[in-house]
């Protein structure tokens, strides 16, 4: 019964440890310390590294928290609205907005490493949105047709590759507006 307290208690701290780290560190992007977050969770700093191990692995949990608090519910939403394509451009333009608003913590990502981490990394689109879209049973697939990248593997499954290709450019139009209009300028004769 004793480890069942412990373990209940563990969660809790670590899930008042993310929260804390997604106000400080949208307060104080990449300057917040781990001293703050463990103030502002109301616990100390050694109980930060226990849990965590390090920054990263706090701004990791950070992500997580914030990425299944308010990315999570409206890729549900998007799922159950029936057009694919749309609800995935959705999905991704509802993501960029949410992470715009939290830019302190997508640029603690970059602090102290030699190039900064692309903001479609950090959520996962080079890898782990499209798996989590198809968790969520959101119809990628009907979505990466529709865009023109459909490619069959052996099995007859839709290539990954080409999936998390489409939600990357997706995103990078999103994220990029000169980009947009560039890659509009190369299809027409701007």
């Amino acid at each position: 019964m004793r480890e069942q307290v412990r373990r209940a208690d563990a969660r809790h701290d670590s899930a008042r440890v993310a929260r804390a780290a997604i106000a400080v560190l949208s307060e104080k992007g990449p300057a917040a310390s781990l001293d703050d977050i463990a103030r502002r969770a109301g616990i100390g700093i050694a109980t930060v590294y226990r849990r965590f191990g390090d920054r990263d692995g706090v701004i990791r949990a950070a992500l997580s928290a914030y990425v299944a608090e308010t990315v999570e519910p409206r890729l549900r939403g998007a799922r159950d609205g029936g057009d694919a394509g749309r609800a995935l451009t959705e999905a991704l333009a509802a993501t960029v907005a949410l992470l715009a608003a939290r830019h302190g913590l997508l640029a603690a990502r970059g602090k102290g490493r030699d190039r900064p981490v692309p903001v479609v990394d950090s959520v996962g689109v080079g890898g782990g949105v499209v798996d989590r879209l198809r968790e969520l049973r959101v119809p990628v697939l009907a979505f990466t047709g529709s865009a023109g990248t459909r490619a069959r593997t052996r099995d007859g499954e839709f290539s990954f590759n080409y999936t998390r290709s489409a939600a990357y450019w997706q995103m990078r139009e999103l994220l990029d507006p000169a980009f947009v209009r560039r890659s509009r300028c190369r299809r027409t004769t701007c």
